[in-house]
């Protein structure tokens, strides 16, 4: 099984197998008719709130927030009324959160679109780019939190769309071995996607391996 959806069992099986849907509601295509979804669509306020909040205080949450959570059996559930602790609390409103902001972009990606691919092949010039990946992927959980915000802000002003799965199971795993299982699979198609990039001629077509190898100084 994929590292990324170890931690989707259980508890968080419902929300992973949910995350486009949920995208949708937080960002409703105004040319998509579909009545379900519009009319569980989130209000304005409630999108403001989410986009508000700070993962890392210990703050009130929106009660969009417990909604969602409650939703999709990350809390509430009916056999044991699981609750969660502030550790993980911050980690969801770090997911949350973070979905809130990308909404419009990431609503209708595949998950193989991760957020590496995406970014990777993100218009930038230098190593800027790869040094603030770098630095995400080398982040505490801590520390990665606060770093995801700024690499979210730079994601959308470059328009990456991305599938939040596997961003999602890296923000909520706590175990680190599984943590870096999934960080390898980001970074890798980071860096694919960079390699790519840089390799394409003016037409936008990837060169072949041939041309490639003719690049590469032995």
């Amino acid at each position: 099984m994929p590292a990324e959806k170890q931690e989707s069992k259980g508890r968080y099986t419902s929300f992973f197998e949910n995350i486009n849907k949920i995208l949708v509601q937080m960002a409703p295509d105004p040319n998509r008719d579909d009545e379900s979804v519009i009319h569980a669509a989130f209000s304005a306020g409630e999108m403001a709130e989410l986009r508000r909040m700070h993962p890392e205080k210990d703050e009130a949450r929106p009660p969009i927030f417990w909604k969602i959570l409650c939703r999709y059996g990350v809390i509430g559930n009916l056999s044991n009324e699981q609750i969660i602790k502030s550790g993980e609390e911050r980690r969801w409103a770090a997911v949350i959160q973070g979905m809130a902001l990308t909404a419009e972009l990431c609503r209708d990606v595949g998950k193989d679109e991760n957020f590496g691919k995406a970014l990777g092949s993100a218009d930038e010039n230098g190593d800027s780019l790869s040094k603030r990946f770098d630095q995400l992927m080398r982040a505490t959980p801590e520390r990665f939190i606060d770093l995801l915000r700024h690499m979210l802000k730079l994601a959308i002003s470059k328009n990456c769309a991305f599938s939040w799965v596997s961003l999602a199971a890296l923000i909520l795993t706590v175990d680190e071995h599984k943590r870096s299982q999934i960080r390898k699979g980001l970074t890798q198609s980071f860096y694919i996607s960079q390699e790519k990039k840089q390799f394409a001629d003016p037409n936008g077509k990837t060169a072949s391996n041939t041309q490639l190898a003719k690049e590469i100084d032995y």
